[in-house]
């Protein structure tokens, strides 16, 4: 696979993830990790990792990625409920 059709790849997952509320963390182009393990994904919602970190950052592949994705469709992103009105203050 050429570094053109991966890229496309990420980016049309990275897409359909933004639309479910969750962000895709690549490897960082300086880390350490990229130098032993390639290139890496992560999956967050709300600043929790949901994929990708199992046994170290960033250990998700794109196909992993791509997995993930398909599998949205039958189990939506959870959504956070509204904050109460706080009651005893008043305006």
């Amino acid at each position: 696979m050429t570094e053109r059709e991966e890229k496309s790849r990420e980016s049309k997952v990275r897409r359909q993830l933004q639309k479910c509320g969750y962000r895709l963390h690549k490897t960082p182009a300086r880390s350490w990790l990229r130098k032993h393990y390639g290139a890496g994904y992560m999956i967050t919602l709300n600043n929790t990792v949901v994929s990708g970190c199992s046994s170290r950052e960033y250990d998700a592949n794109l196909e992993d990625v791509e997995l993930f994705v398909s599998d949205l469709a039958s189990h939506p992103a959870p959504t956070l409920a509204p904050l109460p009105a706080d009651s005893s203050r008043a305006a």
